[in-house]
């Protein structure tokens, strides 16, 4: 049915994908978006799978798009999720203390968290 709307109504290939993400996620299945994500390369990428699967209040499902998106946009992602511990490996990798630092006051009264944080920062701080 999709597919013969698209052909009815011309649909590029980017406006078919954010039609049928927007369908799939407002109706909540995300078992069928997860089937669609894979179907070929995103033409919209997959930041707007995570966004989508944020914004309808599924952060386990977003989490499995946020390794496919850009790697400037993985931190904040995390950080909508609330996956500090990601979050600050990918600070990390960037080498940026200025995100860990910020992690750190988030990570409050959590002392597992804050450890691999503060672990984190000293290994950038001593390189």
């Amino acid at each position: 049915m999709a597919e013969q709307l698209r052909r009815d109504y011309k649909l590029s290939d980017n406006q078919f994908w954010w039609a049928k993400l927007r369908a799939l996620c407002s109706i909540g299945d995300f078992e069928e978006l997860e089937r669609f994500s894979r179907q070929k390369k995103s033409p919209i990428g997959y930041e707007p799978f995570a966004e989508m699967c944020i914004q309808h209040g599924n952060r386990k499902e977003a989490a499995k798009y946020i390794p496919k998106c850009a790697a400037e946009e993985r931190f904040l992602l995390y950080l909508k999720i609330d996956d500090l511990v990601r979050a600050a490996d990918i600070a990390f990798q960037e080498r940026n203390i200025r995100a860990l630092e910020e992690l750190l006051v988030r990570a409050g009264k959590r002392p597992e968290l804050v450890e691999h944080i503060t672990s984190l920062k000293d290994r950038l701080e001593q390189k």
